[in-house]
């Protein structure tokens, strides 16, 4: 069974870490629902286009966003991003604070637009660009969804010591060993059974950390995370495309509070 690796459990900030001599630009807009009303409340992520990672694609896989602003009570907004290109996504849960892929019921913007054409915007430095009102956003449900292929994916289960299922925890996937920073892909939450599914774009080498939330920083004590290992390190999980990896199982523990879990 895989333990806690003993290091700093740290998720990372969220948002696109900007160098201080790094050129920025401002983008401003506003998103509305399919029925004309203001995505009030809502989320508007970026995604950078130079990423090796694919493009966005929910229904295909969860990227974790570059950046992420807070939409206000009109579902405008206004945020500064590092000179690039940038793809669009949105949404609005019925469930606050949770995270990952949109569940039915969830307001979304689809990846493309009806001309099958990518949302995006090119943000230049010291310039202000406009998006304008980006219309269309509608119910998140299987007819929405725009892929309909194989998925490349990991599957298992988040178990305590004794073998209990836990609920409630999303597994990240993180292409550098040390999981520091951002993560590259978030699975749903884990069922009563303790499963989850991860979704990821294509064949590659990941690395997962498993806690709740997008939280930054050092957990609370007591708060359950867990890392997939092998022994004390960190284990490699190979994907293949259009497979799902299976019985990728990760134990859970308490965070003890000191920066450190210890092995029973």
């Amino acid at each position: 069974m895989k333990r806690i690796f003993p290091i700093l459990l740290i998720l990372g900030v969220l948002l696109l870490s900007v160098n201080s001599w790094a050129a920025e630009g401002t983008v401003k807009g506003q998103l509305v629902t399919y029925d004309g009303k203001p995505l009030a409340d809502g989320q508007i992520f970026f995604f950078a286009a130079n990423s090796e990672l694919q493009k966005p694609m929910a229904g295909k896989f969860w990227r974790v966003p570059d950046s992420v602003m807070v939409l206000d009570g009109k579902g405008r907004f206004t945020t500064q991003l590092e000179e690039g290109v940038y793809y669009l996504g949105a949404i609005k849960r019925n469930r606050p604070n949770t995270l990952g892929p949109p569940r039915s019921g969830d307001y979304y913007m689809p990846s493309r637009d009806k001309r099958g054409k990518y949302h995006q915007v090119k943000v230049i430095a010291n310039s202000l660009t406009d998006v304008g009102t980006i219309s269309g956003i509608t119910r998140y449900n299987s007819k929405t969804q725009q892929y309909r292929g194989k998925r490349t994916a990991i599957e298992g289960k988040l178990v305590t010591d004794d073998g209990s299922p836990v609920q409630g925890l999303s597994v990240f996937a993180y292409l550098d060993p040390s999981m520091k920073g951002r993560p590259q892909f978030v699975s749903e939450e884990s069922g009563v059974d303790g499963k989850y599914l991860l979704a990821v774009d294509t064949a590659r080498t990941f690395y997962l950390k498993a806690r709740g939330g997008y939280s930054a920083g050092t957990p609370k004590a007591g708060a359950m995370v867990g890392v997939y290992l092998d022994g004390d390190m960190p284990a490699p999980v190979v994907t293949k495309n259009g497979e799902i990896t299976k019985n990728i199982n990760i134990m859970i523990e308490a965070f003890a509070g000191t920066g450190k879990q210890e092995n029973k």
